[in-house]
């Protein structure tokens, strides 16, 4: 039997979420989350490809993997609320930032 987090990390794979259509995923971190209300939740950062612009960072891109990575989420018994974030690595490094 598989333990919850292997189940949230099959659903977080970057190569599971690189197989969807245009997919502009490079990779995926993700880690257990304390939200502002105390809630148990999930943080998932997920890193886009370095080729994508600001015009290709907006909605009708990151929906698709937005829905697979919830939908994926609940599916698996997931019940933590996932904060989702996105960034390109370049953008992260100029901040000094780990997703």
């Amino acid at each position: 039997m598989r333990t919850q987090d292997e189940a949230i990390a099959k659903v977080l794979d970057p190569k599971a979420l690189r197989r969807l259509p245009n997919s502009p995923v490079a990779d995926v971190r993700w880690y257990p989350y304390v939200d502002s209300m105390g809630e148990e939740a999930l943080r998932v950062g997920v890193i886009l490809k370095e080729s994508l612009t600001e015009k290709d960072m907006i909605s009708p891109t990151v929906e698709p993997i937005e829905r697979a990575i919830r939908d994926g989420l609940l599916a698996a018994g997931e019940k933590r609320f996932p904060y989702i974030n996105y960034a390109k690595q370049s953008e992260l490094n100029e901040l000094g930032m780990k997703v």
